[in-house]
């Protein structure tokens, strides 16, 4: 036995640079498989999107703005995205969460509403909770006089106004969808009327 240890051990000895070199290449290219695999999962994990998303957004707009003003903006996406994903969870719809889109804004993740009521209620909720945010901090400017107090107000109202556009995907382009097939769904004859003419 340790004649064939010996022999075994001589022969990885006699073996030419140019396959050791190979074996370890192979090695590493699975090292390198099992990283990406990971990797990949990691990615997958909504989670792990949901911080990488909202820690790019923080940092783009930190770079642009200031810490303070994307932390601010970052809260007030969060608190209007809420509104919506508020909405969903109150007609049972199941939700997937918030997420934040660098440089574009937030997105509350859910399956489609069963009526275009649902879909009106959920695209209006963003905005009242935004202006509930507005009209607090307007007024804790007001009483304080806290400039910091009122640029969260101006944001929030901004924001607000920009998402009522009546531009889809936006809140107020959802709401006019929303409206607009609710008055020809209500003002169409129905099947038995066609029948009757």
């Amino acid at each position: 036995s340790t004649q064939s240890r010996s022999s075994a051990a001589s022969d990885v000895y006699k073996r030419q640079p140019q396959e050791l070199v190979e074996i370890m290449q192979t090695n590493n290219r699975a090292r390198l498989g099992v990283m990406i695999g990971i990797a990949f999962k990691l990615f997958k994990s909504v989670k792990v999107l949901k911080v990488a998303l909202v820690a790019m957004a923080l940092s783009g707009w930190t770079i642009m703005l200031s810490f303070e003003f994307a932390v601010t903006l970052l809260a007030i996406l969060m608190f209007h995205e809420y509104g919506h994903m508020w909405a969903m969870k109150r007609f049972g719809i199941p939700t997937k969460g918030i997420y934040i889109i660098p440089f574009v804004g937030g997105i509350a993740v859910g399956d489609r509403p069963k009526t275009h009521w649902q879909e009106l209620y959920i695209a209006m909720m963003g905005p009242v909770f935004g202006l509930g945010m507005s009209v607090a901090f307007f007024i804790g400017f007001v009483l304080t006089g806290n400039h910091f107090v009122g640029l969260v107000a101006s944001v929030s109202a901004l924001i607000n106004l920009v998402n009522l556009l009546p531009i889809y995907p936006l809140d107020g382009g959802r709401v006019v969808k929303a409206l607009v097939y609710s008055c020809l769904l209500y003002t169409s004859p129905s099947p038995r009327d066609k029948r009757q003419s």
